[in-house]
This record gives C-alpha cells, sequence and structure tokens, in this order.
C-alpha cells in the first residue's frame, strides 16, 4: 500500500475537523479542538510531507512556524502534486491506448 493509500485510509477513520454548511461553504470545526488534537493532525500532516518529499526531513514534532516557513513560498506545492500525480499514475496502471479513438 502507498504511502498515499495509507493516509488516506488513516484520514477515513479520523474525524477532518470540517463540515460543509447547507450554503455550500466548508466551516472549520477544530476551533474548539484540544492542543493535543491539533498536534496529532500536524504530525500526521508533517509524516505525510515527509513521506512524499523525504528530503523536506521535517521532525514530526514541528510548529506551526516551521511549517508555515517552509511552505509560505510555494515552491514545495509543485513538488508534492508532482508527487501525487506520479503515486495516482501508478495506483491506477497504464491503460490500453489502443481503445481510445484518434
Amino acid at each position: 500500500m502507498s504511502s498515499v493509500s495509507a493516509l488516506r485510509t488513516r484520514e477515513n477513520r479520523e474525524h477532518n475537523g470540517s463540515s460543509l454548511a447547507d450554503n455550500g461553504e466548508v466551516s472549520d470545526t477544530k476551533a474548539n479542538a484540544s492542543p493535543e488534537a491539533e498536534a496529532n493532525q500536524r504530525a500526521l500532516l508533517v509524516e505525510w510531507l515527509n513521506s512524499i518529499l523525504p528530503h523536506l526531513n521535517l521532525p514530526i514534532k514541528a510548529s506551526d512556524e516551521e511549517l508555515k516557513a517552509c511552505l509560505i513560498d510555494g515552491t514545495l506545492l509543485p513538488q508534492i502534486l508532482k508527487r501525487l500525480r506520479l503515486v495516482s499514475y501508478k495506483e491506477v496502471g497504464d491503460f490500453n491506448h489502443s481503445s481510445v479513438s484518434s
């Protein structure tokens, strides 16, 4: 199982703290989350980031400030997207091009 699949499975078992309001807006229900729950979510995020970008090498107990510092300039976003696209392609596998009409 890939790291992305493992994370998705783990996320499905945990409440993500967001809900969709009747008007379609996403509201964050983590405002009342305990510090322990927030630390756990942060650790899961750091673990996931380190798994898809090993060169990042963030400490598991990275602070919000450390995360912001590494993500703020946006240089990691294309790397994350490229890695996710690569993993998704590998999970789905190669499809038969001969069935696609020209």
